[in-house]
């Protein structure tokens, strides 16, 4: 069994699906059209204000027991673990991910749901980057109140 954690990446704007033009007719009732944007071919198309993306990382059970953190407080050590992880439209890779640690981890309720993570892309496989990028941070926002993320995770 895998821990699957769907996140929202949401890199400074709003609107990961694109809306079909708004001039096109549709019959009363009809949702519009949802276009997927194209995966971004480098890290200048992945980043911008209007760029929001699916993040889906697989975990090991294993792997998720294992990424609790060894100690308490600021003095704590957050221990990476292997997952697969889908970005914006692109294959997955395999990646180091541990939660991001301090602030955005003690503050949460233990039971919480909406944790921040650090995928290393290069801690597994070295030289791994993903459109050149060697990390990446998923925030879950907590120290930002007027920003917005959701983390979901299925069983």
């Amino acid at each position: 069994m895998q821990i699957i954690i769907a996140a929202l990446l949401l890199v400074g704007g709003c609107a990961l699906q694109h809306l079909a033009s708004a001039s096109e007719t549709k019959p009363a009732g009809t949702a519009a059209k949802v276009v997927q944007p194209e995966p971004p071919g480098d890290h200048n198309a992945f980043f911008g204000l209007d760029k929001i993306w699916d993040v889906h990382i697989r975990v090991p059970n294993h792997g998720w027991d294992g990424m609790s953190p060894e100690g308490v407080g600021y003095q704590a050590r957050f221990p990476y673990t292997e997952a697969a992880v889908h970005i914006a439209g692109h294959d997955a890779i395999t990646v180091g991910l541990r939660f991001k640690g301090n602030a955005t981890y003690w503050k949460l309720p233990r039971d919480s749901l909406k944790k921040s993570f650090k995928l290393d892309f290069n801690r597994v496989h070295e030289q791994q980057t993903f459109l050149g990028l060697k990390k990446l941070n998923i925030n879950n926002n907590l120290l930002h109140n007027p920003f917005i993320s959701q983390l979901n995770i299925v069983f």
